[in-house]
């Protein structure tokens, strides 16, 4: 039995990957016959693919009551492997690891079927409450992203899937009680169930630590001298310029460009002049263009002292650039929503100058 329809045996019987009863018994056998005849159905049809959401659930740790992620995995999962030698010292102590703390790794296996678990505690996506809204609140998620793909990179690591959505920030400092598993990440929180508390500090007046989280794509190597091309799969969400499947590609020239589409995403380049000529050439259509991760961090950290009072610059709202077009941002910000994000701006630009003597700067 394939290892993704092993996760389903649990399910009760349901079809694999969320689908429906007439998509998996009609349309997922015809997958490979459709593409023979040059159509090519979305993934989820695909033989042995599996909804990654239908392995993910919050849980609550009974000896402390800590909320936790638990994850299914398979054996043969790189994810498993990235996550084992993440958990594992040194790496796990590193000041650099920006990435999702492992809290434990086990197996339950039975007659029919064994998986794997890894637990995670429960974070927040990155540009959930409080919103972004100064240059100054966003250095240090350019900062520690950079850090952490250094980190990565130097164990080996390339991520293969980073974006917006696969960037989680620790809650704790301004969510001390706990806060509404079921609204993280969405942007529109009337649908929620059960109410959400409000953050008790800003982004300005505690440290916020920005994590890497899904290593469902990414590429280990043994050493810096097993390090090769390898054969591109589309397991992530992006394309690089040089990325053709079945084609041979750098997975840590990729990462770069990955980071690189995400700041340009996010406007950076826009609202940072001094970051432009940066996240073009992390963003470079020739991989061998590209910088390497550490010079993007080197360059970084040399341009953020000169900035001074461009940190009180405005930036988008992350949930607009990551969930709307550009062509209804205008739709997004009229009225109330409109009026409450500039009262806000305000509110963290005298924020910043009074915690520093009327000077902007940012506190190590």
């Amino acid at each position: 039995m394939p290892n993704s329809d092993r996760l389903n045996a649990l399910n009760e019987g349901e079809p694999p990957g969320g689908l429906t009863f007439w998509e998996a018994t009609k349309w997922r056998p015809l997958y490979h016959i459709l593409e023979e005849r040059g159509y090519r159905l979305r993934g989820r049809y695909k033989p042995g693919w599996c909804d990654q959401f239908h392995h993910v659930l919050d849980a609550t740790r009974i000896s402390d009551g800590q909320q936790v992620i638990l994850k299914m995995l398979s054996p043969s999962s790189p994810e498993l492997s990235a996550n084992i030698l993440l958990l594992s010292e040194p790496a796990r102590s590193d000041s650099r690891n920006h990435c999702l703390l492992v809290l434990d790794v086990f197996c339950i296996g039975t007659k029919e079927v064994e998986i794997d678990f890894v637990v995670f505690p429960l974070y927040r996506s990155w540009f959930d409450p409080p919103h972004v809204h100064l240059v100054a609140e966003i250095i240090p998620f350019m900062n520690q992203l950079l850090e952490g793909l250094c980190f990565l990179h130097d164990l080996n690591i390339a991520h293969g899937d980073i974006k917006a959505l696969n960037v989680l920030m620790d809650p704790s400092p301004m969510y001390p009680h706990g806060f509404n598993p079921l609204v993280t990440g969405r942007p529109d929180r009337r649908y929620s169930l059960a109410h959400d508390p409000a953050p008790v500090r800003t982004r300005l007046t505690t440290k916020i630590h920005y994590v890497y989280n899904d290593f469902g794509a990414c590429t280990v190597f043994e050493s810096i001298e097993a390090r090769k091309l390898v054969q591109y799969k589309r397991r992530g969400t992006f394309d690089a310029p040089e990325c053709t499947i079945g084609e041979l590609y750098d997975p840590f020239a990729y990462d770069v460009w990955l980071l690189g589409k995400l700041f340009l995403d996010l406007g950076l380049y826009d609202m940072i002049p001094a970051m432009e000529t940066l996240i073009f050439a992390m963003y470079a259509s020739e991989p061998t263009s590209r910088l390497k991760a550490q010079q993007c961090l080197d360059i970084l950290r040399t341009a953020v002292p000169k900035m001074a009072w461009g940190l009180l610059a405005r930036i988008p709202n992350p949930i607009v650039t990551i969930y709307h077009t550009p062509d209804s941002w205008s739709r997004y910000f009229m009225g109330p929503t409109r009026n409450e994000d500039a009262r806000e701006y305000l509110r963290r630009m005298v924020e910043l100058l009074v915690m520093n003597d009327g000077v902007p700067c940012i506190q190590s």
